[in-house]
């Protein structure tokens, strides 16, 4: 599903002058395309749901500091990216610390943390996370913001924090791996 960035402008307008019903409506139109990156980096559909809700009040708290309402996606997928990285890292650190093996372990082993999908891109999508789960961290994270939540790549090195050089060499990297394991799986 594509966006209306205009109308999200619009709506962020609205927002920033005491519109609460805007908010809502907001929500609605971004919430599934969040939670799907959600879901696709915490590999959790609970602890997705748990970074979306704290995403959307950071977001709802920090709005009226916004300066161009047109880049509203891209901010809130900035504040979901670092509210889903903090979250895998303190998950991480936890597990390390009781001692329990990896993580990535953990959690590739286990089916049910992969979100049931609902239309033919979510099944897509979920056919894909497997694939996904085994690139390295800035590969994973580029191929998902620019293929799954469409975002440009000047998004996302902005998101990211890095040059839009690095954004690129990151995606060929990352489709390069993807495709060697596409074809594994083939064979």
């Amino acid at each position: 599903m594509l966006l209306d960035h205009m109308y999200i402008a619009a709506l962020v307008t609205r927002i920033q002058n005491n519109d609460s019903n805007a908010f809502a409506e907001l929500y609605a139109l971004t919430y599934q395309k969040e939670y799907n990156f959600a879901c696709n980096y915490l590999k959790d559909p609970v602890l997705a749901q748990d970074a979306l809700q704290e995403t959307y009040i950071r977001a709802y708290k920090n709005i009226a500091r916004l300066k161009e309402a047109r880049l509203f996606v891209s901010w809130l997928h900035s504040i979901n990216f670092r509210v889903c990285y903090t979250m895998l890292e303190k998950k991480k650190n936890t597990l390390e610390n009781l001692g329990d093996e990896s993580y990535h372990n953990i959690v590739d082993s286990n089916p049910s943390n992969k979100p049931e999908s609902q239309t033919i891109q979510q099944n897509e999508l979920s056919e894909m996370q497997g694939f996904l789960a085994k690139l390295p961290s800035k590969e994973r994270q580029a191929i998902t913001m620019r293929y799954i939540n469409q975002m440009t790549l000047e998004d996302i090195a902005r998101v990211m924090e890095c040059s839009l050089s690095s954004v690129k060499r990151y995606l060929v990297n990352g489709r390069k791996v993807m495709k060697t394991y596409m074809n594994e799986r083939r064979t």
